[in-house]
């Protein structure tokens, strides 16, 4: 938490004097440093700081107030990655008024059907919201927003587009109703609703090519088996061409094959990159451009330890311009660029990065088929407890509830997913690419990646006991119990001395009030999203 080392000289014995001894050499230091004591000192610079955010050159979500003395910070010390000695003070979450103007139902890689609301664009937090996800029909009825509503919208930890309210005073009597479809916008099959569920899915499965394209997005993700150069463009386009039917295709391309897709224009694409008003480049490869990451404009040396992971990411991933025709039409404007194919250097690429992805540890593969309610921590418990993955196929209920930190819902999400016939075929064949060593059992090369196991238990809910309380607008208790479950942690339904993190959203009752009577750590929902946020993209 000290970004120099210092040979020949010893440093000051406190925080402060260091950084302004890193700025006597010249290092740059941030201007807006400063040293006090007490709290009301702190709340005084907290108020200014929130007052001139939009007045600097780069963005800030809060203040972090540092011990100053050092020999205290190896007595104070650290929990989990965080540091005793230091602490966010975060801004609260800039809201903007806009117009609702539309919503569409997209469809994930589980068949969810999401409700996306289309905004006129405004400026929140220093970035453009055009997209915000309404999340179920049970929010949007618990807003009560129409197409045509004025809406308070915000960035939930400065991060994710969220519809907060609507601004009721300002209807007209022209707003709509939102009618939720009654079948897949996608492929038209018939949508469920399970009863312990606020989600609505679809239930054509990979026949419907919403749910292909982002199971196989998923499975050749960088957490799964990590093969680069098939981003979702490039996939939906294998996908239009019958190319890829099922991931265990993806072992069956050619150069030929792949050299000849069309790489998708913006405008040809169906990708759902943005759903939540921050795009994402999608990972293809380009013929024959290289990128270069840079510090965002207006950034300085110092800023750039204080950004967010996803603003890193996102400059990390800016598509490259690449070459192609661009001209103005007849009436003026421009037109979109030619689609070009992927080529043969970069298809070379992909090919290898694919035979690379064949020797992948045993818990990537479990977490690569895209089980419900099996993330990278399941998914790494299921590698170390079963020797092949024939006995994990075969294992029933009872054998997978005896293992420590499988649920019941995971339980029978696992099971359902291997007595599938279609997805046992897919498997059989997966081994005959050889994956997992060609034969089921395990060769030490693709045992559990330790490597794997260190990064997953480097998240603050690992190994965690934690208690919800109160109405989250995000989602779901079940459903945030399912992702804490997937993060290690342990969800219990009372609060004790033992609880290690109270996560309150509206309304928290009595067991916020224990959990403040005991000490024990409060979490909101902003703080929370940001977490799963920056989890994710590791």
């Amino acid at each position: 938490y000290f970004v120099t080392e210092c040979v020949g000289v010893e440093l000051p014995d406190t925080h402060y004097d260091r950084l302004m001894f890193a700025a006597s050499l010249g290092l740059p230091v941030n201007r807006e440093i400063r040293f006090g004591k007490g709290i009301a000192f702190l709340r005084e610079y907290f108020a200014d700081m929130q007052n001139r955010r939009m007045d600097l050159d780069y963005d800030i979500d809060g203040i972090v107030y540092k011990v100053n003395s050092t020999a205290l910070w190896d007595v104070l010390g650290f929990v989990s990655r965080a540091p005793k000695f230091a602490i966010a003070h975060k801004f609260p979450a800039q809201e903007q008024i806009t117009t609702l103007n539309a919503v569409d139902f997209q469809v994930g890689r589980t068949g969810a059907v999401t409700p996306v609301a289309r905004l006129e664009p405004v400026q929140v937090a220093g970035v453009t919201v055009s997209n915000a996800t309404l999340h179920n029909v049970d929010e949007i009825e618990r807003l009560g927003v129409k197409i045509h509503d004025r809406v308070v919208i915000r960035r939930a930890g400065d991060v994710i587009p969220q519809v907060m309210r609507v601004v009721t005073e300002a209807r007209t009597g022209n707003e709509k109703d939102i009618v939720f479809p009654t079948c897949c916008p996608v492929c038209g099959s018939a949508l469920e609703r399970m009863p312990d569920e606020a989600v609505i899915r679809c239930t054509g499965g990979l026949s419907c090519k919403a749910q292909l394209k982002e199971s196989i997005c998923h499975f050749v993700s960088n957490k799964a088996m990590d093969i680069r150069g098939l981003g979702d463009r490039n996939i939906e386009s294998m996908i239009d061409l019958g190319l890829i039917n099922a991931v265990n295709d993806i072992y069956h391309l050619t150069l030929d094959d792949i050299k000849n897709v069309s790489q998708k224009t913006d405008d040809e694409s169906n990708d759902a990159d943005s759903d939540v008003g921050i795009s994402e480049n999608s990972g293809d490869v380009s013929s024959e451009e290289e990128t270069l990451v840079q510090a965002p404009d207006g950034t300085g040396m110092f800023d750039m330890f204080d950004m967010p992971v996803s603003e890193v990411k996102n400059e990390a991933e800016k598509p490259a311009e690449t070459a192609g025709d661009e001209a103005g039409d007849e009436n003026g404007g421009r037109r979109a660029k030619k689609a070009k194919i992927i080529g043969e250097k970069a298809a070379v690429k992909i090919l290898a990065s694919i035979d690379d992805s064949r020797t992948r540890p045993f818990n990537r593969f479990i977490y690569a088929l895209g089980i419900r309610e099996v993330g990278e921590n399941t998914a790494m418990i299921l590698a170390r407890e079963f020797e092949n993955i024939y006995e994990l196929m075969s294992a029933d209920t009872d054998r997978l509830l005896a293992i420590k930190d499988i649920g019941e819902v995971s339980a029978r999400h696992i099971v359902n997913f291997f007595r599938e016939k279609h997805n046992q075929i897919i498997i059989d064949d997966l081994l005959k690419s050889q994956l997992l060593g060609g034969s089921g059992v395990i060769p030490q090369k693709v045992k559990p990646d330790e490597a794997d196991l260190e990064r997953i238990k480097d998240n603050p809910f690992n190994h965690k006991t934690i208690v919800l309380t109160g109405t989250l607008s995000s989602m779901k208790r079940d459903e945030l119990k399912a992702i804490l479950q997937g993060y290690g942690a342990t969800v219990s339904g009372s609060v004790s001395a033992k609880t290690h993190l109270v996560i309150a959203g509206e309304a928290a009752g009595s067991k916020l009030d224990k959990a403040v009577k005991l000490g024990v750590p409060v979490m909101g929902e902003d703080e929370l999203l940001k977490i799963l946020g920056e989890l994710e993209s590791l």
